[in-house]
C-alpha cells in the first residue's frame, strides 16, 4: 500500500573512492560508469568499472583529472548506504570505443593482498584452526579475526611446499570446513560455521514476481551412492566402519519413494528399484542401527587393552635394555678377570626371569586383544553384505552403486575421517541441482522498499516456476549488481526440493548409511604451547577491541517490544544483543545462534578467552 512506502528513502547508487596504498582518499570517482559489484561468500568480492578520458563541462570536452590518478595497486573505497569495503586495483585497460576513449578498472577485495605473500616449506601436525591462520598471517598486515569453537577443537595437520597466503588461508578454511568473512576496514579474517551465515527472511522469486529468467539443470554425474574416504598416507574408515568397508553407502535416492507399513506391506513403490531389493536395505539399515551401540563398545574396548598392551611391550623394552647392560658388564668383566663377577651373573639371572614373566602378561594381554578383535570380526561378518542380500539381489543393487572417492590429506585420525566423510557425502546422495536466475533489480523500485533488506549473501530464498516444476528453496552464494543496466543476477547453491512432511518423512527413512556413523567426535584438552606470545597479542588485541566497540559506539539502534529490548547497528547487521526479562543474548550470526547468553544460572559461552601466561592455556572452550 502506498501509506507503507516511505518516499524519502531513495534506492542506493554506489559511490567510489579512490585511494593511496595508505587509504589516503585522493578523489570520488563520481564520473564512473558500468558499474559492476560481485560480492561472493566466502571469497574475495570483485568490482569493475569505466571512466572516460573526457568530460563534457560546459560543452565543452576536458581531459578527465582523475584518469592520471588512478594507478596499479591503489585502493579504491565503494560505499553502499552504509555498506564499505576496500578494494585494490589489478588492472587497468584504456580503451577506444565509439563512444570515446575510457579506463576500464578491475579491482578485487583488499584480501587480494594476500597473494602477494609466499609461505613456503610448512608443516605441522595437530593445529587448530586459530593457530595455522596465526601461523599464515604473521608476515601480513592481516590477523585473525573471530574462530567459530569448533575450529578450535579440532585438529588437523598442513604439509605446504610453496603457495601464496590468499590459497594457504582458502586451504585452511576448506581443512575446517569453515567459512571466510573478510573485514577489509580492519584487515581481519573470521572463520564461521557457514550453516549460521544468513536467514530466511521470507524473499521470494517467482513468475511474475521479480524474475526475468530461470535455468534449471540436472547434473547426475556428480551424485555418488557409495563414496570412498581417505586421509593422510591412505588412511581409510575400515577399522572404525562396523561393516569393514572402506566406503559409506547410500541409496536413498533410488528407494524414493518406497514406503512400507509396520507390518511390510507396500504402501508406495520405488521408481527404481524392485520391492524386494527395497525390504533388503531397510532391514539392513536397521541391523546395523541396532547393532551399531555393540559396535562402538566393542571398538572402545579393543583401543583400550591395545593401550595396555603398547604400556606392557615399553615395559619390556625396558627390561630388555637392562639386560643388555648386565650382559655388557658380564663382557667387559670377563675381559679384565677370568672369573665373572657373581653378581653380575645372579643380576642377568633375575633379569631373564623378570622378562619372561613379563613375556607372559603380554601374552595374555595380547589374548585380549585378539578376543577384542575377533568380536569385532564376528559382529562384522553378521553385517557383512553377503550375509543380507540374496546373489540376484546383490546384483540388482549392483547396479546402483556409483562410486567416487574423496580424500583429504590433513586428516590424521579415522574417526575424524569418517565425520568429514559423512557430512561431504550428503552433498553428493543426490544429483546436483544448478540454477541459474536474473531478476528484476527492485533495489531501484521505491514501492519495493520493504524487500530491501531481504536479498543477502548467504540467505536462503524460495524460487518457484510451476510451468518447470520448479519450487525450491537455495543459499544465495554470489550476487552481481549490475548498475547501469539494473540488472542482478544470482548464484545459488545447496538447492532443496520443497516437500510436504510425509515426503520429508519417507525421505528420512533413507538417510541412515549402510555403513553406520559412530561417535565420531575427537576433541583435544588442555593442548598446551611452550609460547604462548602469539595467543597473548590475540587476547590483548580482542580486549582492547570491546572496549573501542563499546566507548566508540555511536550508530546504535535501540527496539523495544514484546520480544524484548534489541540493540543494533546498522552497519554491522549480523552482530547484536537482545534482553529480555530471563536472559541477554548475544549473536553474531544475525540471530542463528547466540554465541554468548548471560542468565541467572551462569553464563553461556562458546569461547571463554581467559589470560593466557597466567593460566598457561590457550582457550577453554
Amino acid at each position: 500500500m502506498l501509506g507503507d512506502i516511505d518516499l524519502s528513502k531513495k534506492p542506493v547508487k554506489p559511490q567510489i573512492f579512490l585511494a593511496k596504498p595508505n587509504r589516503t582518499i585522493i578523489a570520488k570517482l563520481s564520473e564512473a560508469h558500468d558499474i559492476v559489484f560481485n560480492k561472493r561468500l566466502g571469497s574475495l568480492n570483485e568490482l569493475s568499472f569505466s571512466i572516460p578520458y573526457e568530460l563534457d563541462i560546459n560543452h565543452e570536452f576536458v581531459r578527465n583529472p582523475n584518469v592520471d590518478l588512478i594507478r596499479h595497486r591503489y585502493l579504491l573505497k565503494l560505499v553502499l548506504n552504509k555498506y564499505e569495503e576496500w578494494f585494490i586495483i589489478d588492472k587497468c585497460v584504456d580503451s577506444m570505443t565509439d563512444e570515446g576513449d575510457i579506463k576500464q578498472v578491475t579491482a578485487f577485495s583488499l584480501g587480494y593482498e594476500l597473494n602477494d605473500k609466499i609461505i613456503r616449506a610448512y608443516k605441522e601436525d595437530s593445529k587448530s584452526a586459530s593457530q595455522v591462520l596465526l601461523d599464515a598471517l604473521r608476515n601480513t598486515l592481516w590477523n585473525i579475526g573471530s574462530i567459530d569453537a569448533e575450529f578450535d577443537v579440532k585438529f588437523r595437520s598442513f604439509d605446504v611446499s610453496s603457495k601464496t597466503v590468499l590459497d594457504f588461508v582458502y586451504e585452511i578454511a576448506e581443512t575446517f570446513n569453515a567459512l571466510i568473512l573478510w573485514d577489509t576496514q580492519n584487515r581481519r579474517i573470521h572463520f564461521y560455521n557457514h550453516e549460521l551465515i544468513g536467514n530466511n527472511l521470507g524473499l521470494k522469486f517467482s513468475y511474475g514476481k521479480y524474475l526475468k529468467s530461470l535455468d534449471r539443470e540436472i547434473e547426475p554425474d556428480e551424485m555418488t551412492t557409495r563414496l570412498k574416504v581417505y586421509g593422510k598416507d591412505n588412511l581409510s574408515i575400515q577399522r572404525v566402519n562396523p561393516t569393514g568397508t572402506d566406503y559409506i553407502e547410500n541409496f536413498g535416492y533410488f528407494m524414493y519413494p518406497f514406503v512400507r507399513d509396520e507390518n511390510r506391506n507396500v504402501l508406495s513403490h520405488s521408481e527404481y528399484m524392485s520391492d524386494e531389493l527395497c525390504h533388503a536395505i531397510l532391514d539392513y539399515t536397521k541391523l546395523i542401527e541396532d547393532n551399531k551401540n555393540t559396535f562402538s563398545t566393542y571398538l572402545k574396548e579393543l583401543e583400550d587393552i591395545q593401550k595396555v598392551l603398547l604400556i606392557e611391550q615399553q615395559k619390556l623394552v625396558t627390561l630388555q635394555t637392562d639386560l643388555q647392560k648386565i650382559e655388557d658388564n658380564i663382557f667387559i668383566s670377563d675381559k679384565s678377570s677370568p672369573y665373572p663377577t657373581g653378581i653380575y651373573e645372579s643380576q642377568k639371572i633375575a633379569k631373564e626371569q623378570e622378562i619372561a614373566a613379563q613375556k607372559i602378561v603380554i601374552q595374555n594381554v595380547q589374548n585380549q586383544v585378539n578376543t577384542a578383535l575377533s568380536r569385532i570380526n564376528q559382529l562384522k561378518a553378521t553385517l557383512s553384505i553377503e550375509a543380507n542380500f540374496s546373489p540376484e539381489l546383490i546384483k540388482e543393487r549392483n547396479q546402483y552403486i556409483i562410486e567416487k572417492e574423496w580424500a583429504n590429506e590433513q586428516i590424521i585420525d579415522d574417526k575424524d575421517l569418517l565425520e568429514a566423510g559423512m557430512k561431504v557425502f550428503e552433498e553428493f546422495s543426490k544429483p546436483k541441482t544448478v540454477i541459474s536466475m536474473d531478476i528484476v533489480n527492485f533495489l531501484e523500485i521505491v514501492e519495493e522498499q520493504r524487500n530491501w533488506n531481504k536479498l543477502n549473501l548467504g540467505d536462503t530464498v524460495v524460487i518457484s516456476y510451476e510451468k518447470l516444476g520448479v519450487n525450491v528453496t537455495a543459499k544465495i552464494i554470489e550476487i552481481e549488481y549490475d548498475y547501469s543496466d539494473g540488472d542482478i543476477k544470482l548464484t545459488i547453491a545447496n538447492v532443496t526440493d520443497i516437500e510436504s512432511n510425509e515426503e520429508k518423512f519417507i525421505k528420512s527413512l533413507y538417510r541412515n548409511s549402510s555403513s553406520t556413523k559412530v561417535d565420531m567426535s575427537k576433541f583435544k584438552w588442555d593442548k598446551y604451547e611452550n609460547d604462548l606470545g602469539d595467543i597473548s597479542k590475540v587476547l590483548e588485541e580482542f580486549w582492547d577491541k570491546a572496549k573501542q566497540q563499546i566507548e566508540m559506539a555511536v550508530n546504535e539502534t535501540v527496539i523495544i517490544d514484546r520480544t524484548g529490548i534489541t540493540i543494533k547497528d546498522e552497519a554491522d547487521p549480523t552482530r547484536w544483543i537482545r534482553l529480555t526479562h530471563s536472559a541477554i543474548g548475544l549473536t553474531r550470526s544475525n540471530g542463528n545462534r547466540y554465541e554468548t547468553a548471560l542468565t541467572p544460572d551462569g553464563i553461556v559461552k562458546e569461547k571463554l578467552y581467559m589470560n593466557a601466561v597466567k593460566f598457561k592455556t590457550q582457550r577453554m572452550e
